[in-house]
């Protein structure tokens, strides 16, 4: 039998020990807790991965599943987020560095997209559209290089210039897109030239321009356009220096150096153009129609014929404006007498100069050519006063004769006339006139007349109504 203190000292130990029990049962159950949620939140950064895992791996019906049996809490969210976020943007990256195909970045995208993770939407979004782009840019650039190796350059250029800058083939892109843009001008040009060879300028420019409507902004195929047309210019500046040399020797061979002249005055204006092989052949026409012209004037001089000589030398000074022809026309007006026409008639009736370009004819067959040349007609009347040509000219009493040549009309009807020369009234010469008269010479001396008068009138009796008369006035002149 146990003694009362024994029992107490028992009853303590037993206290004790109950006490160490309790105590370590707690600690056991603190530490199965810790262990517990120590050991979650390690489970729930391996599913995250594994989801992560299945997405590279292309097993995404395995992701979706895995992240169906995530559980999400606040702890998590963020994790998992920036998880999956940084799968989107790899999935892009990896596509745009040829990493992986676009079956897997759009496969990542449409996994995630499927687990309907609140927050994701906007990057979601941003990746398809990125991905999209670079698809729609590696198509351009794998079509582009087989366009450009079949020759198809513009196409080529087209597609290749569709690169864009996130595509890692961007880069090499531009040098094949500046390669495609190189040949096809080279064989625009080629494509021109083959025309300008050939002379045919105005299409070998019509494909230049054509072809800048694909790329308007062609440095090259401009200054190609350029070019052709300042060769063309010059092409047909030289077929028509050529037409030009050819017909001016043509006039040349038969003296005809005026037209000649014309010939290279006209190519030197319309190209307004220096040449220097135009300019001696002008020179040398020019000098060959200068000692041309004078032999002629002179001998029209020696000959007497001022006239023409004066009107030969002052056409010759139009085109070619020479001092000899200036001196030459000053010594025959300083010999030559004063013409008939180049004094101012007064007063006239039916008396008429006969007209550049025509001829009048006398009753025997002599021709009258224009210049110091008059006609003067009477016609008969019955009903009134006759129609009696006149014509009277100021003298001045500056001329001491009058000379020319008197002829009758071809034209005339065989009546008799008279032809008065009067010198301020005072009859100087009569002439009787008919269809069988020859020509007659005039000399008169005119030293006193102030006012010369030329008539013609009907003889008496001669003549009935409607006929008319004509006296031609030829070569009359007037000396001092």
């Amino acid at each position: 039998m146990r003694s009362k203190t024994s029992e107490q000292s028992f009853a303590s130990k037993d206290k004790s020990a109950a006490r160490k029990l309790i105590n370590g049962s707690m600690r056991i159950a603190a530490a199965a807790s810790s262990i517990a949620l120590c050991s979650g939140l390690l489970g729930c950064g391996s599913k995250i991965d594994s989801i992560t895992n299945y997405l590279q791996k292309e097993q995404y019906d395995e992701a979706v599943e895995a992240f169906g049996s995530l559980k999400i809490t606040d702890k998590n969210r963020e994790e998992i987020l920036s998880k999956l976020s940084d799968a989107i943007s790899s999935a892009v990256t990896q596509y745009a560095a040829d990493e992986v195909s676009y079956e897997h970045a759009s496969g990542v995208l449409e996994a995630i997209n499927k687990m309907h993770v609140t927050g994701l939407d906007s990057e979601l979004a941003v990746g398809y559209s990125q991905i999209s782009s670079l698809y729609r840019s590696k198509e351009a650039y794998s079509s582009g290089v087989e366009r450009l190796e079949a020759g198809d350059y513009l196409s080529a250029y087209s597609l290749l210039r569709q690169v864009i800058e996130s595509d890692r083939n961007y880069e090499n892109a531009g040098e094949k897109a500046a390669d495609a843009m190189s040949k096809y001008e080279a064989s625009v040009i080629a494509s021109a030239r083959a025309y300008a060879d050939e002379h045919d300028y105005e299409q070998a420019v019509e494909a230049l321009q054509s072809a800048m409507y694909n790329v308007p902004d062609s440095s090259n195929l401009q200054s190609e356009i350029q070019a052709l047309v300042k060769e063309q210019e010059e092409y047909l500046i030289q077929a028509a220096k050529d037409e030009a040399l050819s017909q001016a020797e043509s006039y040349a061979a038969d003296s005809n150096y005026e037209s000649a002249l014309e010939v290279l005055n006209a190519f030197k204006e319309a190209y307004d153009t220096e040449d220097s092989e135009v300019d001696s052949l002008y020179d040398e026409y020019s000098s060959n129609y200068v000692s041309f012209i004078l032999e002629k004037a002179k001998a029209l001089r020696d000959n007497k014929q001022y006239l023409q000589a004066l009107e030969m030398l002052n056409n010759a000074s139009q085109v070619v404006p020479s001092p000899e022809f200036s001196q030459l026309i000053a010594e025959i007006n300083a010999m030559k007498p004063t013409y008939l026409c180049e004094v101012k008639c007064q007063n006239s009736f039916r008396y008429d100069p006969l007209e550049a370009g025509s001829t009048v004819a006398d009753v025997i067959g002599n021709t009258y050519n224009p210049g110091n040349l008059f006609v003067i007609s009477s016609q008969m009347s019955s009903w009134s006063s006759h129609e009696l040509g006149f014509a009277e000219y100021y003298l001045g009493y500056k001329y001491n004769k009058l000379e020319g040549i008197v002829a009758v009309g071809e034209d005339s009807v065989n009546v008799n006339c008279t032809l008065t020369i009067e010198g301020d009234g005072v009859i100087l010469q009569t002439i009787e006139l008919t269809r069988l008269t020859v020509p007659t010479p005039v000399s008169i001396d005119v030293s006193s007349v102030n006012v010369l008068k030329v008539s013609l009138s009907f003889s008496s009796g001669s003549g009935s109504d409607g006929d008319t008369f004509y006296a031609i006035l030829s070569d009359f002149c007037l000396l001092k």
